[in-house]
């Protein structure tokens, strides 16, 4: 169960749930030459800020993830627009 479950205080029934990596311009630009040799020559993750699971339930869709840079857990939820 997710840190967004436990807000919640149920489990979710979900229409698709899936692994993701997250970077925002900002993020990319503050890494210096090392972190991107780093991302490009290793069989690891490539860049990022933010890892965690992206929810698509029927209203909204919720990034629960653990932020790499601060080290806190963290989600959001946007709505979806029909």
């Amino acid at each position: 169960m997710g840190i967004y479950e436990q807000y919640v205080g149920v489990e979710m029934d979900y229409l698709k749930k899936d692994n993701m990596l997250l970077a925002y311009k900002e993020d990319i630009r503050k890494k210096g030459v090392i972190d991107w040799l780093r991302a490009h020559t290793s069989f690891l993750k490539p860049m990022h800020r933010y890892d965690g699971e992206i929810i698509l339930l029927e209203q909204e869709i919720v990034l629960d993830c653990e932020d790499k840079d601060e080290g806190k857990t963290s989600w959001r939820a946007l709505k979806r627009m029909s």
